[in-house]
């Protein structure tokens, strides 16, 4: 699944976010979200998460898995306002800087 946020701007519309999610089975896996840096703060992140959640669940999903890094402390506190339990770790999953991953899940 892709969701894409837009803003209305003359001549035609600018992408400003994303958000990128497989599924399995019944399961769903957030593989990334991304916003644009000049809008970031605004919600833009929220609204795509919580659209992505709404429609999992609306196809009968029964959870959603992602990993983030360690140090990535607004996305952590993003999952956490949507719901999301730290559930476990990746040790030295990213690489660039070397970190470990957090593992987040939600049930539907």
């Amino acid at each position: 699944m892709v969701l894409v946020a837009e803003e209305r701007t003359q001549p035609a519309p600018r992408i400003i976010g994303f958000l990128v999610a497989h599924r399995v089975g019944r399961e769903w896996e957030l593989e990334n979200i991304v916003v644009a840096e000049n809008v970031r703060w605004r919600g833009v992140g929220f609204h795509l998460a919580t659209k992505f959640v709404d429609r999992a669940r609306e196809a009968n999903g029964a959870s959603i898995f992602l990993e983030v890094r360690d140090s990535n402390h607004p996305a952590r506190s993003l999952y956490r306002k949507l719901g999301f339990a730290e559930v476990g770790r990746r040790k030295d999953y990213y690489l660039n800087p070397q970190e470990d991953a957090v593992i987040c899940r939600i049930g539907l």
